[in-house]
């Protein structure tokens, strides 16, 4: 079921950091410093602390997983389940960028981003379009989209997915939501590009930039407890006090049940 929400403000849950990059190596990005792809034909480049996608491709495939232009994503880092993922980004093309949340494996992840033409799911025909999909089992789910113009400027996206409700800032903005009611589970988070990129002609303006890419555990009560592990989640509990070790903290129980025998 489908739940589209345009806002004007942000509602976030606290982040805690998980890995910040912004400054990329020159050379090949991916099999470095965790980065891992999911086309083999486009490794990223890195130059001049800038990453790039190093193509221009797309494909007719109608899943993912396969290796195809498609699966053009770049993950790192640990697996987080409730994520923030922030990118400082440039396009000069006009086809899909993005990020990549929950990416478990090949085939189950999900992919938010911005196209005013070619995307995995088809084409926007030159209007400026939004899209959240959701990716399980190869096959992808568009749980949202949403009007949008961008231009080829550096600009900040933050996405988040927290308990399967997923949302997106441009430039500190809120300009879409979504509801996934079987949120998918931990996974990598990273950048993506569709039929966007260095098409082998400088004179093209075809490049995908990131400046910046960091990743967050949320942490809906700000106890430093990211949601992944907090016993409670939605109330503070900094020592995650269990006394009954049944995996719920006391506080989300009440007082723990008295031990001392009676008088």
């Amino acid at each position: 079921m489908l739940l589209l929400t345009l806002l004007s403000t942000a509602s976030l849950a606290a982040p805690i950091e998980a890995w910040d990059r912004t400054d990329f190596p020159d050379g090949v990005v991916a099999g470095s410093d965790g980065w891992t792809n999911g086309y083999p034909g486009d490794g990223w480049w890195g130059q001049q602390g800038t990453l790039f996608s190093s193509t221009d491709d797309n494909d007719n495939a109608n899943s993912y997983g396969g290796g195809r232009a498609r699966d053009n994503w770049l993950v790192r880092g640990q697996d987080i389940g409730d994520v923030q993922v922030k990118v400082r980004m440039r396009n000069e093309d006009d086809d899909a960028i993005g990020v990549v949340l929950n990416l478990s494996s090949a085939t189950s992840w999900y992919l938010v981003g911005h196209s005013y033409d070619s995307w995995p799911e088809g084409d926007f025909n030159g209007t400026g379009t939004w899209f959240v999909v959701r990716i399980e089992g190869g096959q992808g789910t568009v749980l949202a989209t949403g009007p949008g113009e961008i231009d080829g400027q550096v600009h900040e996206l933050i996405v988040s997915q927290n308990q399967g409700d997923i949302r997106l800032l441009w430039d500190g903005t809120e300009i879409l939501s979504a509801t996934d009611p079987n949120p998918l589970p931990k996974g990598q988070v990273g950048v993506y590009a569709y039929d966007a990129g260095y098409d082998g002609n400088q004179n093209n303006n075809s490049n995908v930039e990131f400046r910046q890419v960091t990743a967050y555990w949320l942490d809906n009560d700000d106890d430093f407890a990211p949601n992944d592990t907090d016993n409670c989640v939605n109330t503070p509990n900094t020592d995650q006090k269990d006394s009954d070790s049944n995996g719920t903290g006391d506080v989300c129980e009440g007082d723990p049940p008295d031990t001392d025998p009676p008088d």
